[in-house]
């Protein structure tokens, strides 16, 4: 379109000044969609490392791959799994209100309550494909977890977004190593948001120019959504199906 960079990643401003030596874009990949059967959700190293690279234009219709020699560097963001489920939740609140699916709104209510209406819901919806998909064991581990579609797809992100980004898993989709910074969302806070906008900025040898845009704090729910039972089982599903990289990873920031 009129005003955009000809090749991806699209730059929707260019009178705007731009960093001299790297652009911070963001990508879900694969393996993120709701309400959807496991054959879509469950994707491989190939499939998940093609979707990184689409980006997509501004009117939303048409996606373009991006150059892997584009990216020189790579930020790892993670958030806590319970917090990350329903964000997720929240995510999909927000798609019914914006497409005007008042009667979906008045049953999932954005509470406790309605985020395990829907965790109900979705954990009956693909039942016998899932035990199919993935066989009794994984599926024994599968089947307790409120939302374990949701934790699932967590687990199976971050060991792609690893191994597609790293250089000796053998499944890497860069030519060559690709410097790495791995931070979490809770670092973004009050307490320790100077030195993570420090961290990031060296990483990316940006200028630090601005005040930084308002992070809101205390959007947390593992406490308050998940009983202790639960929350056990759901770091059980993440150890089995997430790599070892990820889950030495999740143990650096979070008490389980």
């Amino acid at each position: 379109q009129k005003g955009q960079s000809p090749r991806p990643p699209f730059i929707l401003q260019p009178h705007m000044n731009h960093p001299s030596k790297y652009i911070l874009t963001k990508t879900h990949c694969a393996g993120t969609c709701t309400e959807c059967p496991p054959k879509r959700y469950r994707t491989n190293a190939a499939f998940f490392a093609k979707k990184c690279q689409d980006s997509r234009h501004s009117n939303n219709d048409h996606y373009e791959p991006q150059s892997m020699n584009a990216v020189k560097k790579v930020v790892h963001l993670v958030r806590d799994p319970m917090d990350n489920a329903v964000s997720n939740y929240h995510h999909e609140l927000k798609k019914y209100k914006r497409k005007g699916e008042d009667e979906k709104l008045k049953i999932f209510t954005n509470d406790r309550e309605g985020f395990r209406k829907f965790c109900k819901i979705q954990d009956a919806k693909y039942v016998k494909q899932e035990q199919k998909l993935f066989g009794e064991e994984k599926w024994n581990i599968l089947k307790d977890v409120p939302c374990h579609a949701s934790f699932f797809k967590y687990a199976q992100w971050h060991s792609r977004a690893y191994d597609v980004t790293t250089e000796n898993t053998g499944m890497s989709m860069f030519d060559a190593p690709v410097p790495r910074l791995n931070m979490f969302y809770e670092d973004y806070g009050n307490a320790t948001y100077h030195d993570s906008k420090a961290k990031l900025f060296t990483f990316l040898e940006l200028e630090d120019i601005q005040e930084r845009a308002i992070f809101h704090e205390g959007k947390t729910y593992r406490d308050e959504y998940f009983t202790k039972e639960e929350i056990t089982k759901i770091m059980k599903l993440i150890k089995f199906f997430a790599i070892g990289e990820v889950w030495d990873l999740l143990l650096q920031r979070y008490d389980y």
